[in-house]
């Protein structure tokens, strides 16, 4: 900043520019209230003015009247029945139902299984991730689902992974609380 200006005379500067702003501001909107008061006649009183034009009744104007929409004219084809290609309506498109937490798990169970493919680890490193992922869905899970999903781990490892797990290890995996569900249910 400045060396030759101190903090003090800079402020009045300040002060006075925006009082002389302030007074050029009132002085122009407010002559003639100020005009009237000087003259002791006090402050005009008199609402503001408004355009004297009645209300629309309809501000957006009348409705304009519709004309009809000129339909393109289509062209016809050249191409006999033998050219013309239909799809086929009997194979649908499959319609996503909503998936249940247990198919959820199972989805997530074959995408762990396809990544760890990859890196070729150990059955201790399958057996951790496994139950690292039922922890998370198993209070969700219902008693009568356990059996089909251990049944489905062990199948996918067997087939696709050559690990080979029994049944009792994949129930150690599972919550205590749904080893005693499932054996309840049956």
């Amino acid at each position: 900043m400045f060396k030759s200006i101190t903090w003090q005379e800079f402020i009045v500067a300040i002060s006075v520019v925006a009082a002389c702003y302030y007074a050029f501001i009132v002085a122009v909107f407010y002559r003639k209230d100020i005009g009237a008061k000087l003259k002791g006649q006090g402050f005009s009183t008199a609402p503001v003015k408004t355009p004297n034009q009645p209300h629309p009744k309809n501000l957006m104007g009348a409705i304009a009247p519709s004309t009809p929409i000129r339909k393109k004219p289509l062209a016809e084809s050249s191409a006999n029945a033998e050219e013309v290609q239909v799809a086929d309506l009997s194979i649908a498109p499959e319609i996503e139902h909503p998936s249940t937490p247990a198919d959820e798990l199972i989805q997530e169970l074959r995408n762990l299984f396809e990544i760890m493919k990859e890196g070729k680890p150990s059955q201790d490193a399958y057996l951790k991730n496994v139950k690292t992922l039922i922890s998370q869905y198993a209070h969700l899970i219902g008693p009568e689902e356990f059996t089909r999903i251990s049944l489905l781990i062990i199948k996918e490892l067997k087939a696709k992974h050559d690990i080979f797990l029994t049944i009792d290890l994949i129930e150690e995996l599972w919550p205590k609380e749904t080893i005693k569900h499932s054996n309840n249910s049956k």
